[in-house]
């Protein structure tokens, strides 16, 4: 779909709002969280301290999610008032180009491995025993 309802300009504006969002995600977001992982394997109960550690975690994805990039939350906001299907339909195309789960899978990897490692080290002891071993 073409977005007629933004100009380059707007669009390129969009695009750097993602861009620093996926960024947060990974250079803070993903760094910490693997952090934290590894930091846990140090301790002789690694799943108990990864548990005290979620709370970390946790309001690290709430502050994380409060950067979400303004526009598309503005675009959310709006469709949910106005039930405007022009609207709808731009949000859909932006969120599929620039913010779609195949864009947050390539471009926020660092943010995934981190999340992944931290919960393996936190759900599977058997991982952690092979990593310690």
């Amino acid at each position: 779909m073409k977005l007629s309802l933004f100009s380059e300009k707007e669009i390129q504006d969009i695009q750097t709002e993602v861009e620093i969002h996926n960024e947060l995600l990974n250079s803070v977001a993903g760094l910490i969280t693997f952090t934290l992982a590894l930091a846990c394997l140090g301790f002789e109960n690694p799943q108990k301290v990864a548990m005290m550690c979620s709370i970390v975690i946790i309001a690290l994805l709430y502050q994380a999610s409060r950067y979400f990039p303004p526009t598309l939350k503005v675009l959310r906001e709006l469709e949910e008032d106005t039930k405007d299907t022009d609207v709808m339909k731009a949000r859909k195309a932006l969120e599929g180009k620039y913010y779609g789960w195949r864009s947050l899978l390539t471009k926020a990897v660092l943010f995934w491995y981190g999340l992944g490692f931290y919960l393996a080290v936190l759900l599977f002891p058997e991982f952690t025993t092979w990593l310690k071993t």
